[in-house]
């Protein structure tokens, strides 16, 4: 896990895509905007369940920042 770009997201207001390992073992995946980083856990807001949820730093396998959707529109507008 890269612990770098969750506190570039926790810095710029960027959602992320995580993936991780639930406690049964199965890879889910989930794009979230961090609330707070701690120690061991990752405060998110969920955008699937629209509701706050929390990840333990052990339970994520993978980080990908995300294009903010206000960068999405101004370029659509240029463009299209």
């Amino acid at each position: 896990m890269n612990i770098k770009e969750l506190q570039i997201a926790y810095r710029e207001h960027r959602p992320v895509s995580l993936i991780y390992m639930k406690q049964s073992g199965e890879i889910s995946q989930r794009v979230v905007q961090v609330r707070e980083i701690t120690e061991d856990l990752i405060h998110t807001y969920c955008y699937k369940r629209r509701q706050p949820r929390t990840f333990l730093h052990e339970q994520i396998l993978a980080v990908s920042l995300q294009v903010p959707r206000s960068h999405l529109s101004s370029s659509s507008r240029r463009y299209g």
